[in-house]
């Protein structure tokens, strides 16, 4: 990812009230190649924090060439999964975001700022109960022995379970919970660049995308966001493999 990301061109953020074509991007080969390796070493890298965090919550301990065998055989079903549960997120996220793209091109009128704040509202909500019905994906995929549809379903079942429940006790806020923390952490890194105010966001982004060679702020991004992934995905690896037992816990004793 990091190689992928400091080798992918800088492209200017477009104008879409402008009615300017959008700039076209050559992408070099090794971008490809880094994008097919992610694809390919994602699922095992996945599975592999899933069985590491659950060594460390059982209290087990197994050799690393055990820990990369076993994420090796979950490859296929994380794959599979993986694709099915991005592929929802890039759907319901693109096609709302193409017609309010579309919208704002064809001009500014009081039916296209409706049309405009409707499909934005409903890319959110669609966007949202995608986060919940894939609350545990992950760790379904890793340790059940069903198929990707089935993971899916396991996942809704156990984000969705104790409705009854008090907030607090309800896997679906306990796991919205964790999330944002791990959202604050990333605000974090953006303030330790200099990020204070959304203007000031966009303004990094700009001087970003209109570099045209690495110079020490793309260098500190580029670097901060590698060890801010580095750091935050065993945290959340870890957060979500006790709220997952937790919640089968807690809907085996509700069907009992």
């Amino acid at each position: 990812m990091f190689v992928m990301q400091w080798n992918f061109p800088r492209v200017p953020i477009p104008d879409l009230t402008s009615g300017e074509p959008l700039p076209t991007v050559s992408v070099p080969p090794i971008c490809w190649i880094m994008f097919l390796l992610v694809i390919l070493l994602w699922p095992i890298s996945t599975a592999g924090f899933q069985f590491v965090a659950d060594d460390v919550l059982r209290g087990r301990r197994r050799s690393l060439g055990a820990q990369f065998s076993a994420a090796l055989e979950r490859f296929s079903k994380m794959l599979g999964t993986g694709l099915l549960v991005y592929f929802s997120y890039f759907f319901w996220f693109f096609v709302p975001l193409t017609a309010m793209v579309a919208l704002l091109s064809a001009g500014l009128s009081v039916v296209s700022i409706m049309l405009y704040l409707l499909a934005g509202v409903f890319m959110v909500y669609m966007n949202a109960r995608l986060f919940i019905n894939f609350l545990f994906w992950e760790q379904t995929a890793a340790f059940g022995n069903e198929g990707p549809l089935l993971a899916v379903r396991e996942s809704k079942e156990l984000a969705r379970c104790l409705p009854d429940a008090p907030r607090l006790e309800r896997p679906l806020y306990r796991g919205a919970i964790v999330a944002s923390v791990w959202l604050i952490f990333l605000l974090f890194a953006a303030r330790l660049q200099g990020v204070e105010s959304p203007e000031q966001a966009m303004a990094l982004m700009q001087s970003l995308s209109q570099a045209k060679t690495p110079d020490a702020l793309m260098i500190a991004a580029d670097i901060t966001s590698a060890l801010m992934n580095l750091v935050l995905r065993p945290l959340l690896a870890a957060s979500f493999i006790v709220l997952y037992y937790d919640a089968k816990a807690r809907l085996g004793r509700g069907k009992d």
